[in-house]
């Protein structure tokens, strides 16, 4: 199996086992076990998962890799083991993968949730990896789902909850608040006509994305978060039919194009509309910036 390992001196893990594609509610009680039990017993706290941003088995995904590995660090994951989800990996028998894990990792400790599934078909499950272990002395903890208002909290309801544009309720689900990280690039150029900066963001066909409407955003510009609202769709006051992400910075001055940038998205204000001038435009998106938390 192909890896990516970010350590290749791994020894006495206590390994959380997933996909963990978003860090929510039901992955942070996965993780928290994990560190506890590494805690417990001088192991370090490790995750396992695939480095694909896109994949057959998956989808498109909420965060990329990239991102994913930064919100696993501030969870404070030690270790991280990802491998590619490829046809070696697809085809491993679940035996054979756990196997690999624990001679080359040294597993000590195993965390998954009670619905993990693992190996070709995904043939593995928990009451598989529990006979693993017990014939070869490594320890287990399954944690029990997570519900939130008396529904399991899944990668699968927090992807429909953001792709249908409510993402307040999509970031109680998770760790962090929903986000796009991305390299300022240049559009029509409508900016200056508001008196404030634009920043758009090309979207990657890898990662899932809000519907279309605007957005109550704060974006991090070299550190500093500013309070914005943001676009994603097209722009019908111009005639403009391509879909990007624009986030309108109404307390930022200067160059922004070519700087990497985060979006957080916090709550939808309101679908696209077509104004009958910019300047009609601008006044809305000036009373969307007065959006609250």
């Amino acid at each position: 199996m192909e890896k990516c390992v970010f350590n290749d001196k791994l020894d006495k893990l206590c390994l959380a086992l997933g996909f963990f594609d978003c860090m929510h509610l039901g992955h942070i009680a996965i993780i928290k076990k994990a560190k506890e039990v590494a805690k417990e017993n001088g192991y370090k706290n490790a995750i396992f998962t695939f480095n694909s941003d896109e994949d057959k088995a998956y989808g498109k995904q909420i965060f990329s890799f990239g991102e994913r590995k930064n919100i696993y660090e501030s969870c404070g994951v030690e270790e991280i083991i990802a491998y590619e989800f490829n046809e070696q990996t697809k085809n491993t028998l679940p035996e054979d993968f756990l196997s690999e894990l624990t001679t080359k990792f040294n597993v000590k400790a195993f965390v998954c949730g009670s619905d993990y599934k693992f190996g070709k078909n995904a043939q593995g499950d928990v009451a598989l990896l529990k006979d693993f272990c017990k014939k070869n002395g490594v320890k287990l903890f399954v944690v029990d789902d997570v519900y939130y208002d008396k529904i399991k909290v899944s990668s699968t309801r927090v992807k429909e909850l953001i792709t249908s544009g409510r993402i307040d309720e999509a970031n109680k689900l998770t760790a962090y608040p929903y986000f796009v990280t991305g390299e300022v690039i240049r559009g029509r150029g409508e900016g200056h006509l508001f008196g404030f900066p634009t920043a758009n963001v090309s979207k990657s066909d890898e990662k899932i994305y809000p519907s279309n409407g605007v957005y109550g955003c704060y974006v991090t510009v070299d550190g500093v978060r500013y309070k914005a609202v943001t676009n994603v769709g097209n722009k019908p006051t111009f005639s403009d039919e391509t879909t990007t992400i624009e986030p309108f910075l109404l307390d930022f001055s200067g160059d922004i194009y070519g700087k990497q940038i985060k979006i957080e998205f916090i709550k939808k204000l309101r679908d696209i509309q077509k104004f009958e001038s910019p300047e009609k435009l601008k006044e809305a998106i000036y009373r969307d910036g007065k959006w609250e938390e």
